[in-house]
């Protein structure tokens, strides 16, 4: 990383490497998905804006639909961000919990996940103001829901599932629909 940012010009990062649970205690006191999904992708910037800057780069935050319901995936109270008290984000205990999708509310098993992804969000928009002067452009973009490795789990036909992806659907019906889950065939 010195080299890089010593010598060379960046033009694009993708901060796009992330976890999904289990919502635990690291060996450096932070809870495991802000740590990986956020604090991670925090520093790498942070390392790298002297090259960044050099090469007037785009940086694409991966963020996700949950970044919309974080409060209420980790059962914490609306407006959760509203001071400092769930940040850094202690570790969620596991429970069901209701969260309210614009499609309507599912009982889901509590997460962290939206919290990391919520802060990617606020760290792009932060790093557009911060920046613009140096020629960094910041953005944060959600690919939808897709079957990974890390999804791996989720059953397509749950509630939970079939509720984000109507959420996905465009407003504009002269476009067509985005296959919802993705799978590796279809670019995932």
């Amino acid at each position: 990383v010195m080299e890089v940012m010593l010598f060379a010009e960046i033009n694009f990062l993708f901060n796009n490497a992330g976890v999904a649970n289990p919502s635990v205690k690291t060996s450096d006191e932070f809870e495991l998905v802000f740590e990986v999904d956020y604090l991670g992708h925090f520093l790498l910037t942070d390392l790298l804006l002297p090259a960044l800057r050099r090469g007037h780069a785009r940086i694409i935050n991966t963020a996700s639909g949950a970044h919309e319901n974080a409060c209420e995936s980790a059962g914490w109270p609306e407006g959760c961000f509203k001071d400092w008290t769930y940040l850094p984000p202690p570790v969620v205990p596991h429970k069901n919990v209701t969260v309210h999708y614009r499609t309507g509310p599912a009982t889901v098993s509590s997460s962290s996940y939206g919290i990391a992804k919520f802060l990617n969000v606020q760290h792009a928009a932060a790093l557009a103001r911060r920046e613009k002067d140096n020629g960094i452009q910041a953005f944060s973009v959600t690919p939808g829901l897709a079957l990974t490795g890390m999804t791996g789990k989720l059953d397509p036909s749950s509630p939970m599932v079939k509720a984000f992806c109507k959420s996905q659907i465009s407003p504009d019906p002269s476009l067509p629909p985005n296959p919802c889950p993705f799978t590796a065939d279809e670019g995932a």
